[in-house]
């Protein structure tokens, strides 16, 4: 639980640094965003753990963080497509992504080729920026 959170904000923090140089506000929002979502779910792990909530109060609190997830990517895609450093298409990639996202936790009942469709972009969206960052480090604004 505090590995989870202390890992989101890792991440927060890394990707508000990256994004800063774009859009000082979008980034700062999509830290806010991220960590909105890792502090939901460590707040649910707690109370369940503690069993203030039952497994039905955790599902419920974790819906509400995926939904914070969602909206992090969109801004995160949105602060991508901005920027003038990252591949615009990255960006496009995490919006499309955060739709995915919203679709899969409302559980439409999908037949399931979908649901591995929607699964695998919501994973290639978020590892290609991942690799993206990763290669592109050192050529990075400061």
């Amino acid at each position: 639980m505090v590995l989870l959170l202390l890992v989101d904000s890792i991440i927060a923090l890394a990707l508000y640094i990256v994004l800063k140089p774009a859009n000082k506000k979008l980034a700062l929002l999509t830290a806010v965003l991220r960590l909105l979502y890792a502090g939901l779910l460590a707040i649910g792990l707690f109370c369940l753990v503690f069993q203030i909530i039952d497994v039905y109060g955790y599902a419920s609190i974790k819906i509400f963080g995926y939904i914070f997830f969602a909206l992090h990517l969109l801004a995160l895609g949105y602060s991508v497509f901005k920027s003038r450093y990252i591949p615009k298409s990255l960006g496009i990639l995490l919006m499309v992504a955060s739709f995915t996202y919203i679709v899969f936790f409302v559980e439409l009942n999908l037949p399931k080729t979908l649901e591995v469709i929607i699964m695998s972009t919501m994973a290639i969206a978020e590892l290609s920026l991942s690799i993206w960052l990763i290669v592109k480090r050192k050529s990075l604004p400061k």
